[in-house]
């Protein structure tokens, strides 16, 4: 007990990671002087990685939106905050409240259970595991070492090959091979290999010098311990604190290195992340067909499995009736490829794209663009004329991507696909094309917003909640019903979406080259280094490919053809969205799920209904009318998440905004817990790059209105400011300045405003009506560009994007709204803004 403070602290070694565990109690009794002593406590004792346990009676504050429902509450819950402590128990210790927690800064609970009292206790017993990673196995890998290639050499080597002549006389398929025998020779004669640890030991900033150092301190140090000596002495300790003084020089220098990167290369941080927590395990032990696999070839070989399992099998004839849109315009049949566009796309290929089967890296067809491209073009013109395609080309290696819920489960993981980097760009321009046919003579639906240009998923989600808000001003109810198709780019029918290409225009040897690149096509799973053994796939658009998402969305163009209700699509994310004023229109809906669950059945489809939800918004005229889906009930909820969004029957932005809050403080915690270096400049770019895109993605659709929401956002951003050392003890504002940043508040008004530019200049796909009232009649000073406020009742249509816009946008000079194009736009915008004296 230190000063009143029952609490105990024990430092845990655990392989090489130190873990602090602390362990507190707090009385019901206390008052405000031991709860502050308690939190000073726990902001002395909290490191790196720190993990709290204890009773601390807080009954009233809400652990799920972390609102502390007291002043001791709100203390508490910005000393976790300020900590970056995550509470981990959601289930009732004691009564039916949370009174015991588990508190944790870095992210290696698993398995945590509430568990029945032991004895006479009436508290529960908690039980978790601390998954830290131990020394495992290692498997090396040779890659080319980029670092010390001679690029010059490369060029000029692949400069003196006479491609026509070399592909004389030769099929697609001989064409490549020769092609990667000559570019590995090249390859080979100009970069050399290296050989990379699966499990890397030494961190990301190590390097020769350091290693030098570090041999001179062990010398000096064996020299100190045979013959003693004050000179031995004195030569240890100055190669000691050289190799120290190196270390800290090399590690700001790559934690410099890391933050101007950080926009470009964003995966950077999170492989140097990675090595810095020590505590972050990777994949495994899975469970899978009741068995525990802990070894990574046998989880590759489950994951294997698994994926094959959610193919769809095509058999017999295949017959189809109406209900595909057909296309009365001139088909798509025949594509050129051009030297020109081939380079434009090598040129564009990011340098640290992984190779995919055939090995060849992204780095080099980028820096060998101008001799490639003419290889290139020959393989694709041969390729897409006779139909001749790699199997390199139909082969992925295919990582499995964490989802949600239990890491131990293989259901929790979707496969993604590493394709060749050469067949993505001859992907890329079939794409072009495609894409450009169905643009041209507007054949898919103006409800998909999946992978189109000028459409996202804050175009969904703003004339989404642009329609349902304006329903429910109007005093009615909205059911939501939100659709889930299992495994949906996995299951597609090759031959039913060729068929539907066919009816979109698109033929001849377009369908013939699609056709042979989705069939006969294999997949094998890489984890840690290891693969497992090739499957063959039957089935869907690869994930992770370029042509695939293309082909996904003309397979579901037509759903929703023959639904009365409003539809909402972002690829395979499907909205359901009807008024509710008497249950004929509940009937209706569930007309319409009839007819989507008839469509489903008819190309291969099929709807998870345990993922389908619905959610009643406003004054819902739905007297307990329940929605079927096959057999099954669809669930009701009062929350969804919707494109990243949380959407509540009431349309208020408080989850949304807990959510965000939580998600950018954890990533600000992981930020605070690994980068020593913490300059105004590395702070900034970190911030600005990893925090803040989730305390604005989508804002427009769900910006804040109330004051305890924007504070609750603003906090975060108070925290980040106070990272840097030097700044910690000025005012926010001062700190602001100080880094070049503006307030949270400023910014979602500026990314309002530079909304309504582009959809009122055609950059962003929405009607410009269907959002904003344009005021033509308007004759006070002024833009000429000016829109209209609508009446409205609810506040959740008065603070909407559409109207709460209207005042800051018709107040802007004319030389602002008129600027030529988005840039200039947000240059003047800014200059006006800082005018005005908005922070």
């Amino acid at each position: 007990m230190h000063r009143g403070v029952e609490s105990l602290w024990v430092n845990v070694t655990m392989g090489k990671v130190v873990t602090r565990i602390g362990a507190f109690y707090r009385s019901p009794e206390h008052g405000s002087d031991i709860d502050r002593l308690i939190v000073e406590e726990i902001n002395r004792g909290c490191c790196n990685n720190t993990i709290i346990l204890g009773d601390f009676n807080l009954p009233g504050v809400n652990w799920k939106c972390l609102e502390g429902g007291s002043s001791q509450g709100d203390l508490f819950i910005d000393c976790f905050q300020d900590n970056f402590l995550e509470q981990w128990v959601d289930k009732p210790t004691r009564g039916d409240k949370i009174l015991d927690l588990v508190l944790s800064n870095w992210n290696v609970m698993e398995d945590l259970e509430v568990k029945e009292s032991l004895g006479d206790s009436d508290h529960a017993i908690i039980q978790f595991s601390i998954g830290v990673e131990m020394e495992g196995r290692v498997n090396n890998q040779v890659i080319p070492n980029f670092a010390k290639g001679d690029f010059i050499k490369l060029r000029h080597s692949l400069s003196l090959v006479n491609w026509e002549g070399e592909f004389q006389g030769l099929d697609a398929f001989e064409m490549w091979e020769k092609f990667k025998g000559i570019l590995t020779v090249c390859q080979n004669q100009a970069i050399p290999n290296k050989i990379v640890r699966g499990r890397k030991l030494n961190p990301p900033w190590w390097s020769s010098e350091i290693r030098a150092h570090l041999k001179s301190k062990k010398g000096a140090f064996r020299r100190l311990k045979e013959c003693g000596g004050f000179d031995n002495l004195v030569r240890y300790r100055s190669c000691r604190n050289s190799l120290k003084r190196i270390i800290r020089q090399s590690k700001r220098l790559a934690e410099i290195k890391l933050a101007e990167s950080s926009r470009n290369d964003p995966k950077k941080f999170f492989s140097f992340y990675r090595f810095m927590d020590k505590g972050s395990k990777g994949i495994g032990p899975i469970h899978y067909k009741g068995l525990e696999i802990v070894s990574d070839e046998g989880i590759a070989e489950a994951f294997k499995d698994y994926f094959s399992t959610v193919f769809t099998s095509e058999e017999g004839d295949i017959e189809f009736s109406n209900g595909v849109s057909v296309c009365h315009v001139d088909s798509l049949r025949d594509i050129t490829f051009t030297v020109e566009e081939i380079k434009g796309l090598l040129c564009g290929l990011k340098p640290n794209k992984s190779a995919g089967p055939d090995g060849i890296h992204g780095r080099i067809l980028r820096e060998g663009q101008d001799y490639l491209a003419v290889a290139l073009q020959i393989i694709f013109s041969r390729s897409f004329e006779y139909c001749e395609i790699p199997d390199d080309w139909k082969d992925a290696n295919v990582v499995p991507i964490f989802k949600k819920g239990n890491k131990s489960e293989v259901e929790n993981y979707r496969p993604i696909s590493l394709t060749s980097n050469v067949v993505k760009v001859m992907e890329k321009i079939i794409k072009g094309r495609i894409h450009e046919f169905l643009r041209n003579n507007n054949l898919i639906s103006d409800d998909q917003h999946g992978f189109r240009e000028g459409r996202s998923c804050l175009s969904n989600l703003l004339l989404f909640l642009d329609y349902v808000t304006g329903v429910v001003d109007s005093g009615k109810g909205v059911d939501v019903v939100y659709l889930d198709l299992s495994k949906a780019f996995d299951k597609v029918p090759h031959r039913k979406l060729l068929f539907k290409l066919s009816m979109h225009g698109i033929s001849g040897g377009v369908t013939r080259w699609i056709d042979g690149w989705l069939t006969s096509r294999r997949q094998r799973v890489l984890l840690n280094g290891f693969s497992s053994k090739w499957d063959r796939v039957r089935s869907g658009v690869p994930q992770g490919s370029v042509l695939g998402p293309l082909l996904f969305i003309i397979f579901v163009n037509d759903l929703g053809v023959n639904i009365g209700s409003k539809i909402f699509k972002f690829a395979d994310d499907t909205k359901l969205v009807r008024p509710i004023c008497g249950v004929n229109d509940s009937i209706e809906i569930q007309r319409d799920l009839d007819r989507l669950m008839a469509w489903a059945g008819k190309w291969g489809m099929s709807f998870n209904v345990s993922k389908c939800k619905v959610l009643h918004v406003g004054r819902s005229g739905n007297d307990g009318f329940g929605y079927e889906m096959g057999k099954d009930w669809v669930e009701e909820v009062s929350v969804e998440r919707d494109l990243g969004v949380f959407v509540t029957s009431d349309l208020k932005s408080g989850k949304q905004c807990l959510e965000a809050r939580n998600r950018a403080n954890r990533m600000l915690g992981i930020i605070n817990r690994n980068v020593s270096y913490k300059s105004k400049r590395v702070i900034r770019k970190l911030y600005n790059s990893y925090v803040r895109p989730h305390l604005e993605y989508c804002v427009q659709a769900w910006s804040p209105h109330f004051r305890y929401d924007i504070n609750l956002l603003e906090r975060v951003q108070r925290r980040a400011t106070k990272l840097v050392p030097g700044l910690r003890d000025l005012d926010y504002e001062t700190r602001l300045r100080e880094l070049g940043m503006y307030s949270l508040e400023r910014r979602r008004i500026r990314g309002d405003l530079i909304e309504v530019f582009k959809i009122m200049n055609g950059m962003v796909d929405i009607d410009v009506g269907v959002l904003f009232t344009l005021d033509i009649n308007s004759r006070t000073r002024g833009h000429s560009r000016k829109i209209k406020k609508n009446a409205c009742n609810l506040d959740v249509r008065k603070f909407f994007f559409g109207n709460r816009i209207v005042d800051r946008w018709n107040e802007l000079p004319e030389q602002v709204v008129g600027s030529a194009n988005v840039n200039t736009f947000k240059v003047r915008l800014d200059e006006f803004m800082d005018s005005m004296g908005i922070m």
